[in-house]
């Protein structure tokens, strides 16, 4: 049970160790990302989820949907199955699987469709997790053989086919196929080392010991697993440690060093902070409990065994509880409550799938008939150990088949039947090559003492550093003191001198400050007369108006007046506020507008504004030119679009985006629309406004949308 919840583990977490987050710069895709548009905005978006869902998982969920939708909007399907790629595995991570295999089908279905290689890859990959856990091992290598093909004929990175090869290689360890498992693992590592990938060697590693320890090599298990610790404990590689040290753990286990599995046991249990599969932790709650067996402590044995049984059952996981049931059945056989076991077993069995799950089925017999064997009931101990042998084929671990030749011969031993006794007691000893002798055990100590030396070496060095660190510090105190001396003493010299030039600095500052006075009073002044000048040139411009006949040139006249007041009111609002290179734009447009709408005989109320602005006050060298853009389609509203229109709107708005201070001018009406083919591109208003938009450094959009929509986008740098 132990290895198929690593297989499980390692194969869950192929994906999101994929995942794991590299060394990009994600301070420069932000940058990149608040001017950036369309697909590229996209592309930077998964990026940057990648790399922050360690961090903010809510917030790269939010980049993913986004992305999603632009490449919706542009029809991009190849980008759409990398986006609901990224989805799902950020749904695996938060183990939401339910949401994560219904994007996994989506993406799949959608790179089939467009022969979308990389897509292929990535879709089947994420698709074998599913398989695995409803234990359709055919399909799951057919998955992950796609992946691989796919791959290769997109050209993979490295890492990525590396990830393939350890997902493949997990696919045959459940599969029983140990020797193809070690060929792809190898291969992964190979790939990996060229890109010198620490996080993906360390996981391969770790699936290279659990091959070496189901094939019987132990000791290239144990220097597996520890080689592989030591590279996640240097990394602080947290979210991995967890599934290293229960495989420690399990290797320790395999060497019947009880006391040293569970202390890498304990070590996993210490950061289920760090644990997101509820299956990892019930795997170490369980292997913890088995411990505490062994070492005859019942009470804490008891007390992970519910544990484990507690977070079984919310999640309604019928293996996991199955195999607490078997726990606890331990526990009360090795107390000598056999009744109670026996119930504990049969309730296991009773849970278990007889299609899937021959080797816990077989286990759960064996478990059985030693309870009745312990109460000395022969028969029923001889018919389910029966039962164990008929399910044992290549699926059943070595381990197993040896206990249930064992207790055969026991039971036939008490029944007097010799001959059978004698069979299974040779079939027992056929598979005695597992003991370890004392060359085994020679390297397994020196493979620990080099690993443990490794540790204080690289806490020497630690140490080392940080004395290297102290010294330089202390070095640097020395200098900061003597330094501040000299700079006390440099302050007492030079105060003198600053507290002269002060009085002086002070004695300019008050002149310059009446000099400056003197010219704000006459900018104000200046203004006022401006403002002056152009009411008189507005009047004589009416007056002139009143004697012209022709229709055409009144209006060209009248037009002329209107944009002499805009500029009069701006030169007037310029030397009644405060601050004289800037005025308050939101004050200036409704003034504007109701003026507008008053000379046309229009009521004020049907002007709307909204100005959003990061400040209200605007640079006079940016306000003139928007000034007389808003004059002019105000006016060109009232002139034209509200003919026949019983309830006529006018809306302005001004708003600015923060993130890149973009400013956008929009001016709509409810009229009948502007003709856009019936406008002379000779017209002087419309010339006028082209001049200033350019001015502006602007780019100027005319719809129709219920009546003319007048958008203009411009930078406050300009």
């Amino acid at each position: 049970m132990r290895k198929i919840l690593l297989l499980f583990i390692l194969l869950s977490n192929s994906q999101s160790n994929a995942q794991v987050q590299r060394p990009d710069n994600a301070t420069a895709l932000y940058e990149q990302l608040k001017t950036a548009r369309g697909e590229q905005r996209a592309a930077l978006l998964l990026q940057l989820a990648r790399i922050e869902f360690p961090r903010q998982p809510d917030q790269s969920m939010a980049f993913t949907q986004e992305a999603l939708t632009i490449y919706r909007e542009g029809n991009n399907e190849n980008g759409q199955t990398d986006a609901m790629c990224a989805l799902a595995n950020m749904y695996r991570r938060k183990n939401n699987l339910s949401l994560a295999y219904q994007f996994d089908s989506l993406s799949y279905t959608l790179a089939k469709k467009n022969n979308y290689q990389r897509g292929i890859a990535e879709a089947s990959l994420n698709l074998i997790p599913g398989y695995v856990r409803s234990m359709e091992m055919q399909k799951a290598l057919l998955s992950a053989n796609e992946a691989l093909d796919a791959g290769k004929r997109a050209d993979l990175d490295n890492r990525i086919m590396a990830n393939i090869f350890i997902t493949r290689g997990n696919i045959f360890m459940q599969m029983k196929e140990i020797d193809r498992a070690t060929d792809d693992y190898e291969m992964a590592y190979d790939l990996a080392e060229k890109i010198n990938d620490e996080i993906s060697k360390q996981r391969i590693l770790a699936a290279m010991s659990n091959a070496s320890r189901m094939a019987g090599d132990k000791v290239a298990s144990l220097d597996q697993i520890l080689r592989s610790i030591k590279m996640a404990e240097r990394l602080q590689d947290k979210s991995t440690l967890p599934n290293l040290y229960l495989a420690a753990g399990n290797t320790y286990s395999s060497l019947n060093n009880t006391s040293e599995s569970l202390s890498y046991y304990k070590k996993a249990f210490g950061l289920q902070q760090n644990i997101l599969q509820p299956v990892v932790k019930m795997s170490i709650l369980g292997n913890i409990a088995r411990c505490f067996i062994r070492l005859k402590e019942f009470d804490s044995a008891s007390s992970y065994s519910a544990l484990r049984l507690n977070i079984a059952t919310s999640i309604k996981d019928s293996s996991a509880i199955a195999a607490s049931y078997i726990d606890l059945g331990d526990i009360a056989s090795t107390k000598e409550n056999h009744l109670l076991a026996i119930d504990y077993y049969q309730r296991a069995i009773a849970i278990y799938d007889p299609k899937k799950q021959a080797t816990e089925i077989s286990r759960a017999y064996n478990a059985l008939a030693s309870a009745h064997l312990n109460i000395r009931q022969f028969a029923k101990a001889e018919d389910y150990l029966l039962k164990s042998y008929a399910l044992q084929s290549k699926t059943v671990d070595k381990g197993t088949k040896r206990y249930t030749d064992y207790l055969l011969s026991k039971v036939y031993e008490e029944t007097g039947e010799m001959d059978n006794a004698r069979r299974f007691r040779n079939e027992y000893l056929a598979f005695g090559g597992e003991n370890s002798n004392a060359e085994t055990e020679l390297k397994i100590n020196k493979l620990q003492s080099e690993f443990e030396i490794s540790k204080r070496e690289d806490a020497l060095a630690l140490a080392a550093k940080e004395k290297e660190l102290k010294d330089l510090q202390l070095k640097e105190t020395k200098l900061r003191l003597w330094t501040s001396v000299a700079v006390i003493g440099l302050l007492s010299v030079t105060a003198i001198a600053m507290y002269r030039s002060y009085r002086q600095k002070k004695k300019t500052a008050l002149e310059l400050a009446q000099k400056n006075q003197r010219i704000e009073t006459l900018l104000r002044e200046l203004h006022h007369r401006v403002k002056n000048n152009l009411q008189v040139i507005g009047s004589v411009l009416n007056l002139q108006s009143l004697k012209l006949t022709d229709s055409n040139a009144r209006s060209a006249i009248e037009e002329g007046k209107a944009r002499v007041e805009a500029m009069s009111l701006l030169h007037q609002k310029m030397y009644m506020d405060e601050n004289l290179r800037a005025i308050n734009i939101e004050e200036y447009i409704t003034s504007l507008s109701f003026m507008l709408a008053n000379s046309f005989g229009y009521d004020k109320s049907i002007v709307q504004t909204r100005i959003a602005l990061r400040s209200k006050n605007m640079d006079v060298d940016l306000a003139t030119p928007l000034a007389l853009i808003i004059n002019e389609l105000i006016t060109n509203a009232f002139k034209h679009a509200f003919v026949q229109v019983e309830n006529p709107l006018l809306t302005i708005e001004l708003t600015e985006d923060t993130n890149d201070g973009t400013v956008s001018l929009t001016v709509r009406d409810n009229g009948k629309g502007i003709n856009l083919s019936a406008v002379s591109s000779a017209s002087f208003g419309l010339k006028l406004i082209r001049t200033f938009v350019q001015q502006l450094g602007a780019t100027m959009d005319i719809s129709i949308n219920k009546g003319s929509v007048f958008n203009i986008s411009f930078h406050t740098a300009q």
